[in-house]
């Protein structure tokens, strides 16, 4: 659904006591023409809509160079007025339809609940973790202008200043992740606050589930670094445990536990500094 559709001259908005049980409840087209065709601005890979006529029903979906793409038939099923309506619908697959003709009897055709639909091909890029929590920080923000009370405000704004702080983490060069990870936890754990100080959790949940989700997904790239690196199976066992308790304790909406679980699990993860070794002293220095 979406897409800009043209009905052209062979269609007329009917609204008569002879429309009954229309699914939609409002207005149905009729059409006035034996060949009635529907346009679309952009192609479509499929499309459905009720129907209710005194004859049988032809349906013909076809591409830009004319050619008949996909076809359905239906049967006449009104008697006494359009007050029985059938579904009747084509699918080609991908999008390639850029109209349809629906054959019947002339003001004897009416249909309703007209649904055109296309795949997205081209998929939305990816937001990043900064991007992220900049989206976040604007929520909050219009959360804040709504007018809270004065100590919900301050936990919000706390949050909100966390959170400004793990975007600067994470555009330092490296990126410093578990500081940012350190600055998210602080912002999860502001916000609950303000839950517990009478903020509706419906406010805020979203903007949590996201910040979670953020601090998780750190620590599955973590460990899949981690096992690609070859690190021991003990320390990634150890990592996994803790990204399974997190999501026990996300699921429960635990979400500060939930938080420190993930951000153990990314520690885990992380490759062990080597220890430097002293230099023992040479005691033959002194005996010169």
């Amino acid at each position: 659904a979406g897409t800009p559709i043209d009905f052209g001259d062979n269609w007329v908005g009917l609204i008569d006591p002879i429309v009954e049980n229309n699914p939609s409840g409002v207005t149905v087209a009729l059409g006035v023409g034996e060949d009635n065709m529907v346009l679309f601005s952009e192609p479509v890979a499929s499309v459905s809509f009720f129907y209710s006529s005194i004859s049988d029903v032809t349906l013909t979906a076809f591409d830009i160079d004319g050619n008949p793409v996909g076809t359905a038939g239906g049967l006449a099923n009104a008697v006494t007025g359009f007050n029985v309506w059938d579904l009747i619908g084509v699918d080609a697959g991908e999008n390639i339809i850029v109209g349809i003709t629906v054959g019947g009897s002339p003001a004897g055709l009416g249909i309703d609940d007209f649904e055109a639909c296309a795949f997205n091909e081209e998929p939305p890029d990816p937001v990043g973790p900064v991007d992220l929590l900049m989206m976040l920080i604007d929520d909050l923000d219009q959360l804040v202008a709504s007018g809270l009370p004065k100590k919900q405000r301050r936990n919000v704004q706390k949050a909100i200043d966390r959170l400004c702080d793990a975007v600067c983490a994470l555009e330092e060069s490296p990126p410093n992740v578990l500081k940012a990870l350190n600055k998210i936890r602080s912002a999860v754990k502001e916000l609950t606050t303000a839950i517990r100080r009478g903020l509706d959790p419906l406010l805020v949940t979203d903007v949590l589930d996201e910040l979670v989700g953020l601090v998780r997904q750190f620590a599955v790239d973590a460990i899949d670094a981690a096992i690609e690196s070859g690190l021991p199976k003990k320390q990634i066992r150890t990592a996994m445990r803790f990204l399974d308790k997190g999501d026990v304790h996300w699921v429960c909406e635990q979400f500060v536990a939930a938080v420190d679980d993930f951000r153990n699990a990314f520690k885990s993860a992380q490759p062990k500094k080597k220890k430097k070794k002293k230099k023992k002293k040479d005691d033959d220095d002194d005996d010169d």
